[in-house]
């Protein structure tokens, strides 16, 4: 997937330009976002049936949290999203959900109760770090797991819409709405290339509002949590094919292995480093504020009690 970033025009014979391109795909389509190829969904039966769908695969993590968190189900029409909310209020359930309108597909996230422990208390190490910083609670406000709907839409789409983990944002710079600047996504083994393409949803969907796109991996059964760090670049400027054409790219810049059955842990990648800019949206003022740098040790301290 190749495409140009902040021009329509394109070059050719190295100094010829060719007209302008029109109806820009600014997203990647929904069909390689929500992994239909790969996990077909299930047809949409009832909400009864989706929430037995839903209880069983919990049941299932609670046997082996390193199974599949995901669900998909198909047919599924903007009506019955919003009844499926309604009911997971009053019956108060907790699972994510990522829709796509364009493809009628619904994805489900079951989280474990390793996967809960897992971004709470990474986002309560967050929240320390920048108290001591001096930091008002506005600009690094948390924004859970809050429906976030898409604002760099292809022509003629329907907003998607996703719900994280955690999240985090400078209310103060940031108010209402809009997009947090800091995501925090969780998943096992078996689910990672879901995880992947979360951090392209919220990095090409915001049109690159979100800087920073923190996915945890935990591997239960081997004590293992690797750390993806992800932000937004812009995508090659050839483009064979044209499949599409996102304006922004999620890019993995940091990969942090920590290896928890043995020890001392091995660990490898680190450190994971926060820029201050990319969280708060302006520039640090010295010398309190600065890039957070977590060090392995401090991220194998603070995974050490999640097991």
């Amino acid at each position: 997937m190749t495409a140009t970033f902040g021009t329509n025009d394109v070059m050719t014979s190295g100094t010829q330009r060719r007209s302008k391109l029109s109806n820009v795909v600014k997203v990647s389509p929904s069909v390689e976002i929500a992994l239909v190829r790969e996990y077909p969904p299930l047809p949409f039966v009832s909400i009864k049936h989706l929430f037995d769908t839903v209880a069983e695969r919990r049941n299932l993590l609670e046997e082996n949290p390193d199974k599949l968190q995901y669900i998909s189900f198909s047919n599924v029409t903007v009506s019955t999203v919003v009844a499926v909310e309604k009911c997971r209020e009053q019956r108060r359930l907790h699972f994510r959900q990522t829709y796509f309108p364009d493809i009628q597909t619904l994805i489900i996230k079951v989280p474990s109760c390793i996967h809960e422990r897992a971004h709470t208390n990474l986002g309560f190490e967050l929240v320390r770090r920048y108290h001591d910083m001096g930091m008002k609670r506005a600009e690094f406000y948390g924004w859970g797991a809050t429906t976030t709907k898409s604002r760099n839409q292809s022509p003629g789409q329907t907003h998607s819409s996703k719900e994280g983990d955690s999240s985090f944002k400078n209310k103060l710079l940031r108010p209402g709405n809009d997009f947090p600047s800091l995501m925090i996504e969780v998943g096992n083994l078996e689910s990672i290339s879901h995880l992947r393409m979360a951090a392209h949803w919220w990095i090409e969907h915001s049109d690159g509002r979100v800087n920073i796109v923190i996915l945890v991996k935990i591997e239960k059964a081997k004590k293992r949590v690797t750390f993806y760090k992800y932000v937004p670049r812009p995508p090659s400027t050839q483009f064979p094919g044209l499949r599409s054409i996102p304006s922004v790219k999620a890019t993995q810049v940091a990969e942090i292995v920590i290896d928890q059955s043995t020890s001392p842990s091995p660990i490898s990648g680190a450190p994971l480093i926060l820029e201050f800019t990319a969280v708060f949206d302006r520039q640090p003022n010295p010398p309190r504020e600065k890039d957070l740098v977590l060090s392995g040790q401090d991220l194998d301290g603070l995974i050490s009690e999640m097991w």
